[in-house]
């Protein structure tokens, strides 16, 4: 049963709209132009002819899936390709992707200089066909994009420490707002965690339908405390000018080290300038966590929430219904005086 397998994995071909690149050296490519076969070709040369191995997917989340394998090589996303090739692994999405993975790899086991290939066969990446009746009997086919939904994890490992990483949690697709245009962000195919003395950064790379997002967390160290209140948003799109946001969050984001921060709602990301939101639901970030785990969350709900002032003012209406009580019940005189048969009989005016 194995044979047949193998002369499958051999034979087939792949042509493509967009690669994923690991490489144990630093990869070049064009951000906008299109990447041809004769530009493969040059970056082999560049590269002293490196041993390669190709897998294929029909989806960009299978790039999760070489992170175990790959962790400490450089990596790279072209979006505007246009290659052919032979001998590719294909991956078929399912539990058995982690073997053909790890026998694809063992091809590079000895070799210092090697390249590994994810193709990503654009075609079915979100968009599929749906037929729909008519009353005619007669159908059509309709191109349309799935939705995407549920949480976003978005998380990279400290390259010395694999047992620490950042991590900003979603409960749903966060919703990048540029000049009235609304994208719905899915998950990165590329992060990584970029540690200096006064600050992390979390870089993520995002697919979208014509191009490609990043964005890059900043958390800020300051006496003990990290700071969540930066991002920067890179579009690479069709439009040959790469553009750059810098967003500010609209409210102050904290917690001690070693603690997560947790806000219900929504946290909103602003470059009013260039009218530019990035909307995080549900949030839950922190840039040092543990064996991918969130601590415990530093709450964003204040002491002085409604309910306990709600608490408080009722308890002072009650407070002072009771005072009010006490002094009326304080103010009734009592008699003093009593009948008594061996004495004159007593004699009370009305002012008593």
């Amino acid at each position: 049963m194995a044979l047949p397998f193998c002369i499958l994995l051999l034979v087939f071909k792949f042509t493509t709209g967009s690669v994923l690149l690991w490489s144990g050296k630093d990869i070049v490519v064009p951000a906008l132009s299109k990447f041809t076969n004769d530009d493969f070709k040059e970056l082999l040369y560049r590269s002293d002819n490196p041993q390669i191995v190709v897998f294929g997917s029909k989806t960009l989340d299978s790039a999760h899936k070489f992170q175990d394998y790959l962790a400490n090589v450089t990596s790279s996303y072209i979006i505007n390709t246009q290659l052919t090739f032979d001998n590719v692994h294909k991956l078929l999405g399912n539990d058995d992707d982690s073997k053909i993975i790890e026998d694809g790899l063992k091809q590079l086991a000895n070799k210092s200089n090697k390249l590994v290939v994810l193709v990503i066969d654009e075609s079915k990446l979100r968009v599929r066909r749906k037929t729909d009746s008519v009353s005619t009997t007669e159908s059509s086919e309709v191109e349309y994009v799935e939705p995407i939904t549920g949480p976003i994890l978005y998380s990279a490992v400290l390259p010395t420490d694999k047992t620490v990483e950042a991590m900003i949690y979603s409960s749903k697709p966060p919703l990048l707002k540029i000049n009235g245009n609304n994208i719905n962000l899915g998950d990165s195919t590329i992060s990584s965690m970029d540690i200096r003395d006064a600050y992390t950064r979390l870089v993520l790379t995002i697919p979208i339908s014509n191009g490609k997002i990043s964005l890059r967390f900043r958390f800020d160290w300051l006496g003990g405390y990290w700071y969540f209140n930066f991002v920067e948003v890179v579009l690479v799109d069709a439009d040959p000018e790469v553009k750059k946001y810098n967003l500010t969050l609209n409210t102050e984001v904290m917690a001690p080290r070693r603690f997560s921060y947790h806000c219900g709602g929504s946290a909103v990301f602003i470059d009013a300038e260039n009218n530019v939101e990035l909307h995080l639901f549900d949030v839950q970030a922190q840039p040092d966590a543990h064996n991918h785990r969130f601590s415990d969350a530093y709450n964003c709900v204040p002491f002085t929430t409604v309910p306990i002032w709600s608490g408080i003012f009722v308890t002072f209406i009650m407070g002072l219904g009771l005072l009010v009580g006490l002094t009326a019940l304080n103010s009734i005189k009592t008699m003093d005086k009593f009948d008594n048969h061996k004495t004159k009989q007593l004699s009370i005016t009305v002012w008593e």
